[in-house]
């Protein structure tokens, strides 16, 4: 192995548009392992199965350049509850979100970390949900806010929440309405379960990237320096 790059209370972001055509010619399928492949060949159509390809191969190579190693040299493997890890280097943690076309990759070393990307759509029973998945203080903001801002604050709220329990490896389990966003100060949390107290420990970074893609980052640490980089 070699001396990787990023440093602790970094957070190195990729992010993209999938295109789900010519992954092949590309290499990508060369990249990925058996059951990556085998994964891939599971979806049920040829747009699905090339975009699952593009997905995990634009992974490996993001983090290939950052551990400088070859991008089919990496292992993964899952943790208790699913959350994969990398055996070979378990300083390092890492966190993957997609939607509609779009994808983010979370990268970072020593912490807990988890990502959150939503491609924002129309919900007809949106209402439902927040009243199901958020807190009394994210509802109370929420209902006060003007009709035509209440998608967009979901989706805030949301990839904040879904960053949460993805970094905390047991994902909306744990109970989306337990982990509470601050609504009057949204890069912190107001309240997390007992066992991943305190709150004041977790920090939150956001980048909406398009009007309608949201991106949340949570992270178990101070942050020094976050970089969102566009790949293609």
């Amino acid at each position: 192995m070699t001396e990787a790059t990023l440093k602790p209370g970094c957070i190195e972001i990729e992010y993209g548009k999938l295109y789900s055509i010519n992954v092949l010619n590309r290499n990508y399928y060369d990249m990925l392992s058996d059951s990556e492949r085998s994964n891939a060949m599971q979806r049920r159509t040829a747009e699905m199965q090339n975009r699952y390809v593009e997905i995990h191969a634009k992974k490996r190579l993001a983090l290939s350049e950052l551990l400088k190693c070859k991008p089919e040299a990496l292992v993964f493997a899952a943790g208790a509850n699913g959350k994969p890890y990398l055996p070979d280097y378990p300083e390092w943690t890492f966190n993957l979100s997609h939607s509609g076309d779009y994808f983010a990759l979370a990268v970072a070393r020593s912490c807990r970390l988890g990502i959150d990307l939503e491609a924002a759509r129309s919900r007809s029973n949106l209402t439902g949900i927040v009243k199901k998945c958020f807190a009394i203080e994210e509802i109370a903001y929420w209902e006060a806010l003007p009709e035509e801002d209440r998608i967009s604050a979901f989706y805030r709220f949301w990839t904040r929440k879904e960053a949460f329990v993805k970094a905390t490896g047991r994902g909306i389990a744990l109970g989306l309405n337990r982990c509470v966003v601050d609504p009057s100060e949204p890069g912190r949390m107001l309240r997390v379960p007992e066992e991943f107290a305190p709150a004041s420990d977790w920090r939150i970074a956001c980048n909406d990237w398009k009007r309608d893609i949201f991106c949340a980052v949570v992270i178990d640490r101070a942050i020094e320096k976050i970089q969102w980089r566009e790949i293609v």
